[in-house]
């Protein structure tokens, strides 16, 4: 049965972390706190700590740190790694520049000699990976034909290299938490103000709220991209208990 997440809705960052504590100090412990960075993770346990005494069964962590800790083992077990930002920007290069020499660019063949073209390239990549697009469903236009084609030539570099981007790490991170959901089943999830930007972060989000034992949400109410990826209703939450 699907998890329904407990919301936590205001306009202000301040009523949000006073409701989310609040909330926290009825609950039993292990608690897991997961903020957009490890900083505001742990000063949120720092916080609750100030009011509950100690942090004993509150563990702390980015998004970005539970994802890698889900997904490294698996991808260690297919002699994947995860590649940088900079290694990231050297594949867009090599794969402009051997695009161009084998005359298969066209729309951006004018632009794709200017230094700042591979990183540019390299965003751009990352957005449609993290979009959850394949190569093929960019086509009848010739912009469409360039990216489809840099797309399918990135994803060859990168599986010869056997180096995964921060996509591939968010999707293996979800199917773990699917296939083995005793990571986080004995855990109240608080997911502090992350903001869903594409459909893999959604994904992602969407696993942990199925496997964990509760989960706690709280989110700005203009922030209607998360909202509605979780299904949670853009209302402002009742007011925190005096």
């Amino acid at each position: 049965m699907r998890n329904i997440p407990t919301s936590i809705v205001f306009p202000s960052a301040a009523a949000r972390l006073e409701s989310a504590r609040a909330r926290l100090m009825t609950i039993e412990p292990p608690v897991l706190v997961v903020a957009p960075t490890r900083a505001a993770a742990d000063e949120f346990a720092f916080s609750l700590a100030s009011e509950k005494g100690a942090t004993f069964g509150v563990t702390r962590s980015s998004i970005a740190e539970l994802v890698a800790r889900l997904a490294l083992p698996a991808l260690a077990r297919k002699g994947l790694t995860p590649s940088a930002p900079l290694s990231d920007e050297a594949v867009s290069a090599r794969v402009a520049d051997e695009l161009l020499k084998d005359g298969e660019l066209k729309y951006f063949e004018p632009v794709a000699h200017m230094p700042g073209f591979p990183r540019a390239l390299s965003r751009t990549l990352s957005e449609i990976r993290m979009s959850g697009l394949a190569p093929e469903r960019f086509d009848g236009h010739a912009a469409n034909d360039d990216l489809s084609a840099l797309l399918s030539r990135a994803i060859e570099e990168r599986h010869k290299a056997g180096a995964v981007d921060y996509a591939t790490m968010l999707a293996t991170a979800t199917e773990e938490l699917r296939s083995n959901p005793h990571a986080v089943a004995d855990k109240t999830v608080l997911l502090l103000d992350l903001a869903i930007n594409s459909k893999v972060e959604g994904a992602f989000l969407q696993a942990l709220i199925d496997t964990a034992r509760s989960i706690i949400v709280t989110a700005p109410t203009g922030d209607t991209r998360t909202l509605e990826e979780l299904g949670i209703p853009a209302r402002p939450s009742s007011p925190p208990s005096a």
